[in-house]
């Protein structure tokens, strides 16, 4: 990861400490908002109807109808303010803005920044995303407290502004408005709700945003995306987005054009994975397991034919020896199932460790625990039918 000097540097300070950055980010790892997966059962299969791929604040809408588009190469600052204000103009477009690094693709650049006024060792670490103001509207992302950046804040260090978002806001500012404050970043001017930026399953991180000229250098190699949220099929706004940025700048390349919604898609790729690769295991743990059963009960009938029959001849009814070879394997399913439960809920914590999604969910638990008792009451229905049907006379001529 490489450094880079930051722009902004806190002029106040009597023992000047300018902050640093480095890249952190890698393409197509996860961020958003979720609710949870979990494993349960001995089989350990994998329940994924709780992972809900939601807004990526609690306030915002539905991303069906928002689109990204990543423009590269670097352009002039002005020019990414003028295709902002270019796209908003278009039918059908209710927002547009642009940001260095999209959420659940590039996550960000680390950095840290000092209070002024507070120790100079006091320097917490934070993430730093280059922004337009239209940025957050499109996004969905709420303005919490202050107000949001403008274009017309000065890029100047000694006039610089800052947002920061919530998780900043309480990690360091408990207790304290934040807007106003001075920062070798910049100043606060607002707070703004916060975005999970890396992965599904992992907390949101302190971050500062700030003007598309602040801190430009420090990925410029990276381009923007635009976001560009819109009252209908998000597809069908392409191609005038595309004619015009033509307009502003005719060197602009566009590519990796999606939705949001496949945005999220391509970020669940590696939980997928995993979902598909413990359910493929889960279900021949399941196989494995019927056909054990009905091997033990078998045996165990084929074992105890001279048994059955003598109570068969002595006028023990036939369905009542089916029931005693069914409730035979039916007690050895629940014993099982009590120890793969007990075993799965004390896991859980393990699992949790691994990821989030990992959660403990009653509904799923019970539905798995049901499949596996049907599974064995059909293992168990075929040993159980065979006694039945036992002819008692041949039974015993033959033992």
């Amino acid at each position: 990861m490489k450094e880079s000097q930051a722009i902004a540097r806190d002029q106040s300070s009597e023992s000047e400490q300018v902050p640093e950055s480095r890249h952190v980010g890698g393409g197509h790892v996860g961020g958003g908002h979720v609710s949870g997966g979990h494993v349960s059962g001995d089989s350990l299969e994998v329940s994924s109807e709780e992972i809900a791929v939601g807004p990526y604040t609690d306030d915002a809408d539905d991303e069906d109808d928002v689109v990204t588009l990543h423009m590269t190469p670097r352009i002039p600052d002005g020019d990414y303010l003028a295709i902002e204000k270019r796209i908003a103009q278009l039918p059908g477009v209710q927002a547009a803005g642009l940001i260095q690094m999209v959420p659940l693709q590039n996550w960000g650049w680390l950095g840290d920044f000092h209070v002024t006024g507070r120790p100079l060792d006091e320097r917490p670490t934070i993430e730093m995303r280059s922004v337009t103001p239209g940025y957050f509207a499109a996004m969905g992302v709420p303005i919490r407290s202050g107000r949001n950046l403008r274009d017309g804040d000065d890029p100047d260090e000694s006039s610089s502004v800052i947002l920061i978002n919530e998780t900043l806001a309480r990690q360091h500012f408990s207790g304290v408005d934040p807007v106003g404050l001075e920062t070798d970043r910049g100043t606060v001017v607002g707070v703004v709700g916060d975005v999970r930026q890396a992965a599904l399953d992992k907390a949101t991180l302190p971050e500062i945003y700030h003007i598309v000229s602040r801190n430009a250098g420090i990925a410029s190699d990276i381009g923007m995306s635009l976001i560009v949220k819109t009252s209908g099929a998000p597809e069908q706004i392409v191609a005038a987005a595309r004619a015009a940025i033509r307009e502003v700048n005719a060197n602009v390349a566009l590519f990796n054009v999606k939705t949001m919604n496949e945005v999220v898609a391509d970020s669940l790729w590696e939980l997928n994975l995993y979902r598909w690769l413990i359910g493929l295991f889960a279900m021949l743990a399941l196989t494995l397991a019927a056909i054990g059963l009905y091997g033990v009960l078998s045996y165990s009938v084929s074992s105890r034919t001279r048994e059955f029959a003598v109570r068969l001849a002595l006028g023990s009814d036939p369905s009542g020896v089916a029931r005693l070879v069914l409730n035979r394997g039916l007690q050895l399913t629940a014993v099982g199932l009590a120890l793969g439960v007990a075993v799965a809920i004390a896991a859980l914590p393990y699992l949790r460790r691994l990821s989030s999604l990992f959660a403990p969910n009653v509904v799923s638990l019970a539905a798995i625990v049901g499949l596996l008792m049907a599974i064995a009451l059909l293992a168990c229905l075929v040993p159980a039918l065979r006694v039945a049907r036992v002819n008692p006379a041949t039974a015993l001529r033959h033992n």
